[in-house]
């Protein structure tokens, strides 16, 4: 099983690398924050930042790979941005979901 998770691991981080799925996450965020208002996006405020740090990947029902960070502003987290993509590496949607506690 050990085994089973590393190649796993090691097939994720291929595709992360090879598809350079941090700077994608990273640009689209921007785009996204600059595209829309904040009131679009449900923020109190733009002034809101991702942690490339926290990156974690899933496969979602249909077989795509979604990659997530958290949203912060001001230290406190407040929600998640996620791309999503086909076996093939083709960005599909992304995600910007705010949920203030």
């Amino acid at each position: 099983m050990e085994e089973k998770i590393k190649v796993i691991n090691e097939e994720i981080n291929w595709f992360i690398e090879k598809y350079q799925i941090k700077n994608a996450i990273q640009n689209n965020f921007i785009h996204v924050l600059k595209k829309n208002s904040k009131d679009e996006l449900n923020l109190k405020s733009k002034d809101v930042t991702i942690r490339l740090y926290s990156l974690s990947h899933h496969k979602t029902d249909l077989g795509l790979h979604s990659f997530q960070v958290y949203i912060f502003h001001k230290e406190v987290k407040i929600g998640y941005y996620a791309l999503s993509y086909s076996i093939k590496g083709e960005l599909i949607d992304d995600f910007f979901v705010v949920d203030y506690k």
